[in-house]
């Protein structure tokens, strides 16, 4: 069976059969330092970037406003499917980072809140909207996407 057949039919077993061995399907080890690509800016707008690392390019835009204090999520992160990733996988990636930003990760809560002058803090908290889109998936999305 061709490895790409193999990748698939069981993308999980595709890549487990190398990380058993140490190492990425692209014959790096799994503790190599990786090359990075990180240009802000570059799609039109601030809070834009381009990633680019191990054959993965993604492009992130970040929008942020404030809210009034609620209970409800402060990050809303959302990987657009396209040709090189289907929507289910998109879903689950989405629903991975999502989980990875609600326990506090990559941002703690506390660290959105808005404070005045006097470093008190006011009834406002930033809310973040994520959106990645995929440009070229040659690797692992998630290297290039928690950058």
């Amino acid at each position: 069976m061709s490895s790409e057949v193999l990748r698939g039919i069981d993308p999980r077993g595709y890549f487990s059969t190398f990380f058993r061995e140490g190492v990425f399907p692209d014959g790096r080890g799994l503790l190599d330092e990786q090359k990075l690509v990180f240009k802000q800016g570059e799609c039109g707008g601030v809070g834009s970037s381009v990633v680019s690392t191990q054959c993965v390019t993604v492009s992130c835009s970040i929008e942020a406003s404030v809210s009034l204090v609620s209970d409800a999520p402060l990050v809303d992160i959302k990987i657009e499917p396209s040709q090189q990733l289907p929507e289910k996988d998109a879903e689950e990636y989405n629903s991975l980072l999502l989980s990875l930003f609600t326990i506090g990760n990559f941002v703690k809560r506390e660290n959105l809140r808005c404070l005045d002058i006097c470093d008190k803090t006011l009834p406002l908290e930033w809310q973040l909207h994520i959106t990645i889109k995929v440009l070229s998936l040659e690797g692992s999305l998630l290297d290039a996407v928690v950058v």
